[in-house]
């Protein structure tokens, strides 16, 4: 598979000023030359790679398009690879033809993330920069951005790095001690041992400290608004999406289907659902499925943040009630946060049932847009809890990274037993264990399924 010469768009399908197709490869260069004549008459190969050559680009019966040609050669590709950027107009007919000349000069189509999976093989990137790609692609938000540049730079990598680097001099030292005790080297003590294990354990429990704020800022928090009719829901939606994008009147029951709206707050992405009200009965059969709906979304695995409204001026019923109860048996899977609305109006409940059940609650009033922006603040600070982790980029972003770090601890935890019993020796098998799982998070030993599941969510092209 390495052998072939793989090519596509690498570019949005549509009408556009420019397309791409990327061609990489042993001989991606001389098939280059098959359909690209320079304007100067010259071939490709007396131009220094990376320069950029002004040309035509035929098929086999005449010119397609004129456009401009850039080639690389292994290893200073983004794949490692010979690689060759051919740039044409971008209509899709156009483009469309050009592949496809491509395609008839010997290449094959590439699959889904082939040329970065390439670039790992031959490596030039190592696992977590490759899955920071694939953050770069989908990413919602600036800050999602800003944070799948640092990994693609190794931020990570380099942080996994001192973990694994830590974990072989502490190895290293015992074997050391064992192997040439004709050398009289000085024996680490256990006290000393045990107290490296722990400070390398930290570092990884600095790093799973890191997930959440992680992972919320290169993937999103998927958000649900829940609460009764009429309680002021598609009003707060709106005003975090600051559109008018839900529908609202003084009718109970407005909102029957789940609306769905991405809203960037501080530079991170929030999916959010604005659900029909909750209430005990309704003779309207849609509502009543909208209803449904909305009580899924609360213990939906996908539901990552809740935040429930509560309407200040009129008394709480058996609807609010029936919400209470289903959040508090979520509470601890999922981040919940009550909200009191109108408080423009007068307060006639007493508000410390809510709060002694679900925590501290926020006022606000979408009417006069009082206390938004302090719920705001609160609901980036209740997932982004390492700025200055997060701006440097040394956090986990994915559940394959989070797991691979607990089962270092894991093996760290066994290895302080053993030497606390006295067994420093068979403590050796642990640590290499820690070395291995942390290694993986970044290396190439990982299961050849793991890698697959990575590369198959990347598109044609990249």
């Amino acid at each position: 598979m390495l052998s072939d010469v793989i090519a596509a768009v690498s570019t949005p399908r549509g009408t556009g000023g420019i397309a791409v197709i990327r061609i990489s490869g042993n001989g991606a260069v001389d098939l280059a030359q098959k359909l690209f004549r320079s304007k100067s008459g010259k071939d490709i190969s007396e131009y220094s790679p990376r320069f950029a050559i002004y040309g035509d680009i035929y098929d086999e019966k005449s010119a397609i398009d004129s456009g401009i040609l850039t080639y690389y050669l292994a290893p200073n590709s983004y794949t490692g690879e010979d690689m060759v950027e051919l740039s044409c107009h971008g209509g899709f007919t156009v483009t469309s033809m050009v592949l496809s000349a491509v395609l008839e000069k010997g290449a094959r189509m590439a699959e889904g993330g082939e040329f970065t999976r390439r670039a790992f093989i031959n490596n030039k990137i190592g696992l977590t920069e490759a899955e920071a790609v694939g953050n770069m692609l989908t990413a919602e938000s600036e800050r999602a951005v800003r944070l799948s540049n640092r990994h693609i730079n190794g931020a990570l990598r380099e942080k996994t790095e001192y973990v694994s680097s830590s974990l072989i001099s502490i190895i290293s030292s015992v074997y050391a001690s064992i192997d040439y005790p004709e050398e009289d080297l000085e024996d680490m003590q256990d006290s000393e041992l045990l107290e490296r294990i722990c400070r390398v354990r930290e570092e990884c429990q600095g790093l799973i400290n890191t997930y959440r704020s992680g992972h919320a800022v290169a993937h999103g928090v998927n958000t649900v608004i829940v609460g009764k009719t009429n309680v002021g829901k598609s009003s707060f939606f709106n005003s975090l999406v600051s559109a008018k994008k839900a529908i609202v009147t003084d009718i109970p029951g407005t909102t029957r289907d789940v609306l769905e709206q991405l809203a960037e707050i501080d530079g991170i992405a929030f999916r959010l659902f604005d659900t029909a009200g909750i209430r005990d009965k309704t003779d309207d059969v849609i509502e009543a499925m909208g209803i449904d709906i909305a009580k899924e979304k609360i213990t939906s695995p996908e539901t990552e943040l809740i935040l429930a409204l509560f309407d200040i001026s009129r008394e709480l019923d058996l609807s609010d009630e029936a919400l209470i109860k289903s959040l508090s048996e979520v509470i601890g899977e999922k981040t919940v946060i009550p909200i009191f609305t109108k408080c423009d109006k007068t307060a006639v409940f007493d508000t410390d049932k809510v709060e002694k059940t679900l925590g501290k609650a926020y006022r606000i009033s979408s009417h006069t847009g009082a206390g938004i922006e302090e719920l705001k603040k609160e609901i980036v600070r209740s997932f982004v809890t390492c700025d200055s982790e997060v701006e440097v980029g040394a956090v986990l972003t994915n559940v394959r990274q989070l797991a691979s770090v607990k089962k270092c601890i894991e093996f760290l935890n066994t290895a302080e037993g053993l030497v606390s019993s006295g067994m420093k020796d068979m403590s050796l098998i642990e640590l290499e264990g820690a070395v291995n799982t942390v290694g993986e998070i970044d290396s190439r030993t990982v299961a050849e399924k793991v890698v697959n599941e990575i590369f198959s969510k990347f598109c044609v092209g990249k």
